[in-house]
């Protein structure tokens, strides 16, 4: 369980194999700390830690996760956001953030207000259907609060702080830069609930 609010961000530095099974090896912040069969989130991408030494680690990207996700799409240079499970005790400041990724969505628009930005993305009719205005959606694992939505347009918009552009990997996106989405557990689970009654 995870809780979007991204602590770290790293670096790809290799990338081996195939759509069967990828290796990617990471640069390792100096205070993130690993185990070896532990689970980080890569992009809001629960994942298990292969081996780490002091300075990188690998994680092996099994053909689901690759076809359900943007890390089949990884290049070496690309930066990453990183998330350490969350430990009983720990604050959580985001929401309920699994690292099961619904679905791939797409940058629409990147509008500058000042410091802040509104960033608007392209989602599937299956990412609509579980989004609500003012809700919480995790995109490539950062918290996010839904600021407006356009059904007709199948799209929806986040306004992010200076910390958030800052901190994480969305500084770099540009217009068609996809990017994972996972909707609130909530949703999914009133949906479903509703659709038996």
């Amino acid at each position: 369980m995870f809780t979007g609010i991204i602590q770290y961000t790293a670096n790809v530095s290799e990338v081996k194999g195939s759509n069967k099974s990828l290796f990617v090896t990471f640069t390792k912040p100096k205070k993130l700390t690993l185990t070896e069969g532990c689970s980080v989130a890569v992009n809001g991408v629960c994942s298990t830690v292969r081996d780490f030494t002091s300075e990188q680690w690998t994680v092996q990207f099994m053909p689901e996760t690759l076809r359900l996700t943007t890390l089949n799409m990884l290049e070496v240079g690309n930066e990453v956001n990183i998330e350490p499970t969350l430990r009983l005790g720990d604050e959580l400041s985001g929401h309920m953030v699994q690292g099961h990724v619904d679905g791939i969505g797409e940058v629409a628009e990147i509008v500058e207000e000042g410091q802040s930005w509104e960033m608007t993305f392209k989602a599937s009719k299956k990412i609509m259907d579980l989004v609500v205005y003012k809700g919480s959606i995790a995109i490539d694992g950062i918290s996010l609060t839904i600021s407006a939505l356009d059904d007709e347009k199948e799209s929806f918009s986040v306004s992010l702080i200076e910390h958030t552009i800052k901190n994480t990997n969305l500084k770099d996106k540009k217009v068609g830069s996809h990017v994972n989405f996972e909707v609130d557990i909530i949703g999914k689970y009133l949906k479903k609930f509703t659709k038996t009654q």
